[in-house]
């Protein structure tokens, strides 16, 4: 599993190894150019949600990866002065 995943990029690589992969990220453009990279033809999904609230069952992946952090930082300290 990768939040924020974009396009895919890096998880294309992991189905290429032979991985079942899943990414959420919350655009929905991200979502639609990730068919163009066919991680959609390997073993794997990404799907158009908030990374903040999933709701999976534990253990339902091996590991997680999130690739931009610093992009929390600044989503918080912008909420923060609401």
């Amino acid at each position: 599993m990768e939040i924020g995943c974009g396009v895919g990029t890096d998880l294309v690589h992991f189905a290429k190894a032979g991985a079942i992969v899943s990414g959420v990220d919350i655009s929905d453009f991200a979502v639609e150019m990730s068919k163009n990279l066919g991680i959609h033809n390997l073993k794997g999904e990404i799907i158009r949600k908030d990374g903040e609230n999933l709701k999976y069952r534990d253990s339902s992946f091996d590991f997680i990866i999130k690739s931009f952090p610093v992009l929390d930082t600044y989503i918080c300290n912008m909420r923060s002065h609401e």
